[in-house]
């Protein structure tokens, strides 16, 4: 099976942002920084072997499913959480606010590599 590090990346990105955890959060389960991290979920760079178990062991999911599942955040996701109002249960708050968290480490990566906005 070739690895396809952007699909993984997207993928672990999305079971940390459903699971409520950021890529701080990873960064410490990994012993590594949250700049490495964000390679990571931005395909850029790999998981070694041992990472690759600790990671599915953090986020609960079988290894195949972080090599092979295709998951991204679409906006319509996000706004039909943003629509339930007072119906928002904890799980939803937890997964709107690793989002942000997720998307405000991603702009200040980028801004520091001097990289622009599409």
């Amino acid at each position: 099976m070739t690895v396809n590090p952007e699909r993984m990346g997207k993928n672990i990105l999305y079971y940390l942002t459903i699971k409520g955890l950021t890529q701080v959060d990873l960064a410490k389960r990994l012993k590594t920084s949250k700049q490495v991290v964000n390679k990571i979920v931005k395909g850029k760079r790999g998981l070694s072997p041992n990472e690759f178990v600790d990671v599915s062991e953090y986020l609960g999911i079988s290894m195949e499913a972080l090599l092979t599942e295709t998951h991204d955040f679409q906006l319509s996701d996000i706004k039909s959480v943003l629509l339930c109002g007072d119906k928002m249960n904890v799980e939803d708050a937890n997964f709107i606010s690793a989002l942000i968290e997720n998307l405000s480490e991603m702009r200040e990566d980028a801004e520091i590599y001097g990289l622009k906005e599409r």
